[in-house]
């Protein structure tokens, strides 16, 4: 991948289990991470006599998936680590996107002594960015 000489970012290319196709961008200039989406379906793709279907699934997807079963459960996790989510359907896309503090140590009001500790556990292993990216998968 060809870069500007003054870009000190990092850059991945990677798949996704489900055959997405990722780039991964790191900026050591910023302190939160972010993921997003586009997919190339929006109402215009919507069959005549189902108007809204496209909008319907964006909402679905913010209803639980494997790893995150529970409605609002991946945007609880966000929350955890000062993030959030949110997703628009446009006429010929539809677009998920999320943040979260690049730092797994939680900045949000209320984040108890407790949750500071354990977050530390997570940032030993995993960042909560790839926790977010599982969404994509």
């Amino acid at each position: 991948m060809e870069k500007p000489l003054l870009d000190d970012r990092l850059y991945r290319v990677m798949e996704l289990p489900n055959h997405l196709k990722v780039l991964l961008i790191h900026d050591p200039d910023t302190d939160k991470t972010a993921a997003a989406m586009d997919v190339n379906v929006g109402s215009f793709s919507d069959p005549d006599d189902v108007p809204g279907t496209a909008h319907a699934v964006e909402h679905f997807c913010f209803m639980g998936t494997k790893k995150y079963p529970g409605e609002n459960e991946y945007s609880t996790y966000l929350t955890k680590y000062g993030g959030n989510s949110n997703a628009y359907t446009a006429s010929t896309s539809t677009d998920y996107y999320s943040e979260l503090s690049a730092s797994s140590t939680s900045n949000s009001p209320g984040s108890s002594a407790t949750e500071k500790q354990s977050n530390v556990s997570i940032s030993k292993g995993k960042a909560p960015l790839y926790g977010a990216l599982d969404r994509f998968s």
